[in-house]
């Protein structure tokens, strides 16, 4: 079963990341006596996690994880709820699985993919898979979470998009249900020889340059929202996994903390990536410390404002004309929450310690 297709559903509904985990028959046994002993529980947790046992074999069974801290309550029940009707097929409408009719050539380098990518495995890829797609040269990997499930219909329909997009020919491949694999051409950037060396735009520009005018396209084009990532050029041959492993970190990272946005890139999410690691109490102290020393709370308005300030560099005129604001006004608004906070973010220190917070409270607000 695809259990794959209801973790992105779940993250998608609850915006909090989960993970498919294959626990040995022991772990099964001591989760299903717990789950036993509280009949009215779907789900069992040890000191830090939740588990929502999918199915269960010979070698053991296989689990929905996720951080204790990141589900309330409510979305626990819900979450259990929603695990059971997948598995008994009622409530749960699930989109045409991949291999239905005959097989697509692209069939075996998916389940390839897959397979490596869920062991972390970071082999290189098949000479069999480089000769049959044509992945000798570089290429632009990219990862697409679209709103449509895969058919065959519809991969003709976006293969035949983006080739129109891209004026050249792509490899597209779907992963799972509604996640896509795209590997571009490095000639689609958009650098000129003719341009002097100030002039030139960086790699990380160009390629979200790129992304921003591909995300334009599908959204017009596919009448629905779409998530991107996108990674560095590479050499399919080599470092495919690689790549494909960075996209899908930077698609949950992203969403995570960044969850306004619709393309995440791996340049941008440094700060983001050792955040993670954090414990979710460790988080919630640091909130905690910055931001309640007076029983302080944040209002939608000065949310946006520290947000835009931090984009603009710490720049106060660069981000009173993105806010549309008179600078003293914005001035006013630092200085009131200087005031209310103790925290001046004009200063280097106190603005990297409310940055820092201020990724954390996205993530903490919710609880």
């Amino acid at each position: 079963m695809d259990w794959e297709l209801l973790k992105q559903q779940l993250e998608s509904g609850l915006q909090i990341p989960f993970t498919i985990e294959q626990l040995t028959t022991e772990q099964c046994l001591k989760m299903t006596t717990t789950m036993n002993e509280k009949q009215e529980m779907w789900s069992t947790e040890d000191h830090k996690y939740l588990y929502f046992i999918l199915e269960q074999g010979e070698q053991g069974c296989t689990a929905l994880k996720a951080e204790n801290a990141h589900l309330t309550a409510r979305e626990r029940t819900l979450t259990e709820m929603l695990v059971e009707a997948y598995k008994i097929g009622a409530s749960i409408e699930r989109g045409p699985s991949p291999k239905k009719g005959r097989e697509k050539p692209f069939e075996p380098f998916r389940n390839w993919l897959l397979e490596h990518y869920n062991n972390h495995s970071l082999q290189e890829t098949p000479e069999t898979f480089i000769s049959q797609f044509s992945l000798q040269e570089t290429k632009i990997p990219m990862l697409l979470q679209l709103e449509s499930s895969y058919d065959e219909a519809v991969y003709s329909e976006m293969k035949k998009l983006l080739q129109s997009f891209f004026a050249d020919d792509i490899f597209l491949i779907p992963l799972y249900d509604k996640e896509w694999l795209l590997l571009a051409s490095e000639k689609v950037l958009n650098a000129s020889e003719d341009e002097l060396p100030d002039e030139k735009e960086s790699l990380e520009e160009q390629l979200a340059s790129l992304c921003q005018g591909l995300h334009e396209m599908l959204v017009t084009e596919w009448m629905g929202e779409c998530l991107l990532s996108v990674y560095y050029p590479i050499n399919p041959s080599k470092s495919l996994l690689q790549a494909v492993t960075q996209l899908k970190e930077s698609l949950s990272l992203g969403r995570l903390f960044q969850y306004e946005n619709k393309i995440y890139f791996p340049w941008d999410l440094h700060l983001e990536r050792l955040l993670y690691q954090i414990s979710e109490q460790q988080k919630l102290d640091f909130v905690e410390h910055i931001f309640n020393k007076q029983n302080y709370k944040m209002d939608a308005e000065t949310e946006l404002t520290l947000e835009h300030f931090f984009e603009m560099d710490c720049n106060v005129s660069e981000t009173a004309k993105k806010l549309y604001i008179h600078r003293n006004t914005l001035i006013y608004r630092l200085d009131k929450f200087k005031q209310e906070t103790g925290y001046d973010i004009r200063s280097f220190k106190d603005a990297v310690l409310v940055k820092v917070a201020m990724l954390l409270y996205k993530v903490t607000k919710r609880q």
